[in-house]
């Protein structure tokens, strides 16, 4: 008690407090907001991944977290900084489709991946606007000048994969496992209420 009623303390909590109510984007902004929840936007973005079946790009991710009733299909965003941005993206998106002589989907994904971070206006503080946790993902080579962040995101990817196919086998033993201690207990209950 007697260390939060210190000057000090008193000064940040204060600086924090101004900081949680700013408006990022300027005055009459609002303040940011999104509809992500607690849940990490990398978890969002795997479960996206299996509803689309391949990765979602930036500004799939984007809507994804700043739509307000997804369950209504509301196509309102949340604040007008998330409504200004999707603009800013739909018309470049369309620009760069426009202009562009190949038809390679994933070429396009990588190019809204792009156009999404110019919009935004990069990374701050490792992280950039919209997408939380999620870029680190997308701009590897953003965020950090090691070698390992410079791999190829096939490699990633495939590490990745394998990752989750190993934690999904031991989710199944885990299961049989508990499966069989529970059958082993109502077993045992049963044989002592019979004694």
């Amino acid at each position: 008690m007697a260390h939060w009623s210190t000057s000090e303390w008193i000064a940040k909590s204060r600086i924090a407090a101004q900081n949680r109510c700013s408006k990022t984007s300027g005055p009459s902004t609002g303040l940011t907001k999104h509809t992500g929840g607690s849940s990490f936007t990398v978890e969002r973005n795997l479960k996206m991944a299996e509803e689309l079946h391949r990765d979602p790009n930036s500004w799939e991710v984007f809507k994804k977290l700043h739509k307000k009733n997804k369950k209504k299909k509301d196509e309102t965003f949340v604040d007008a900084r998330s409504q200004s941005i999707n603009a800013m993206v739909v018309a470049a998106t369309a620009d760069a489709t426009l202009n562009s002589q190949d038809d390679d989907s994933q070429e396009i994904s990588v190019n809204v991946n792009r156009l999404y971070l110019a919009i935004v206006g990069g990374e701050k503080k490792q992280r950039v606007y919209g997408l939380g946790s999620h870029a680190s993902t997308l701009y590897l080579d953003s965020f950090s000048n090691s070698a390992a962040s410079h791999r190829p995101a096939t490699m990633t990817d495939h590490v990745a994969d394998q990752c989750i196919r190993v934690l999904k086998e031991e989710i199944v033993c885990m299961r049989e496992n508990q499966e069989r201690i529970l059958q082993q207990r109502i077993e045992e209950e049963v044989s002592c209420l019979r004694q």
